[in-house]
């Protein structure tokens, strides 16, 4: 038997791409037809809840073209919507302590994919529901920077401070749970960050949930050596600046000193928002030592300047704890929000009609 030759290689390698593409091309053609089939199937009052034109064709795909699953998964992810309202959703943990949650988008990639960035170091609320509010809040808002024509995230989770307390199989389920079922073929790829060997155990319970097209999204990158850290960002679409940006807030969320004075203030990104003019590192825009910016990269906070909306949910969802009123909770919330929204009209309306509901 005689080996191939290079050409031959390189030939049987096209063929084999020639297939792939034309496979790709008839598959995709089918989804579109069954996409075409599952929104003519809705009616029009569930045609006016999809949140966007590409909803149902990535129904379509999280189920491999199925009509019927993509149908009941919409009308799953509906009524999920009017019970939960997640796009008007607030972080009650984080209006009460800054200093709850480190999860946020921080900017953009190269293919305009917003990135979320979150770590453990700085967190000091570990509750599996307050978590969970937290990340639709994200997700939410990685949707609404979203540029046109862009359909996914990039979450690049840092294991910085994860601990054999963080191995909960409970927490990670409901987090695959909600990505999974209410926001599908939204990932566009998973790094994880330096996860250390007790990671190691809860990706073992957990792996058998995950869908094997999202394990497939899924890259373990180490931060030693800098180098190869930045070479697998690179090959991620990152570009540049955001690899630097990452870099340097990676190396903060490894010194003690620096973490402990970490606050991620929404009320402060909102009034960097409503600024005109270009984003100065160091001038009260959350900077620390060295003129790095937690909030993002100097792409994003441009991206921001004079774009308030793009942080603004459409409306606010007041939700008072058991013996609070639906005044001191609003008041809560109104360190969340900027005032120069008219926001205080709005929470006094959402009082006033929580307390005659309350009746």
């Amino acid at each position: 038997m005689t080996r191939r030759t290079a050409e031959q290689e390189i030939a049987a390698q096209k063929v084999k791409a020639d297939l792939a593409a034309q496979k790709a091309s008839v598959k995709a053609a089918a989804y579109a037809d069954t996409a075409t089939e599952v929104l003519a199937a809705l009616t029009e009052a569930e045609r006016g809840e999809l949140t966007d034109s590409g909803e149902v064709s990535r129904y379509v795909r999280a189920t491999n073209g199925s009509k019927a699953d993509a149908l009941r998964r919409l009308r799953e992810t509906f009524a999920w919507r009017r019970k939960e309202r997640p796009e008007s959703l607030a972080c009650r943990a984080c209006v009460q302590d800054p200093q709850a949650h480190y999860m946020h988008v921080v900017g953009h990639d190269s293919l305009g994919r917003p990135i979320i960035y979150s770590c453990l170091t700085p967190v000091k609320n570990r509750s599996t529901a307050e978590n969970r509010t937290h990340m639709i809040v994200t997700f939410e808002q990685a949707i609404r920077l979203m540029p046109k024509g862009v359909e996914q995230w990039v979450w690049v989770s840092d294991f910085a401070g994860f601990g054999m307390s963080d191995v909960d199989p409970g927490m990670a389920r409901t987090f695959l749970h909600v990505s999974a079922e209410y926001y599908p073929e939204r990932l566009g790829h998973f790094v994880v960050l330096d996860a250390p060997s007790v990671f190691n155990v809860l990706y073992k319970i957990v792996k058998p949930w995950v869908d094997p097209a999202t394990t497939a999204k899924i890259t373990f990158v180490g931060v030693h050596p800098a180098a190869q850290m930045r070479s697998a960002f690179k090959r991620l679409s990152f570009s540049d600046e955001l690899i630097d940006w990452l870099s340097d807030e990676i190396e903060e969320n490894r010194n003690r000193k620096i973490v402990k004075s970490k606050v991620y203030s929404y009320t402060q990104l909102q009034h960097i928002a409503a600024t005109p003019g270009e984003f100065v590192p160091g001038s009260g825009s959350g900077s620390l030592a060295g003129g790095h910016n937690i909030y993002g990269t100097r792409d994003f906070m441009d991206r921001l300047r004079g774009n308030p909306a793009a942080l603004k949910p459409a409306a606010l969802r007041c939700e008072p704890a058991q013996g609070e009123t639906a005044a001191e909770q609003c008041g809560g919330l109104e360190q969340l929000y900027d005032h120069s929204w008219g926001m205080v009209e709005m929470l006094c309306s959402l009082t006033g009609w929580l307390t005659n509901t309350a009746r």
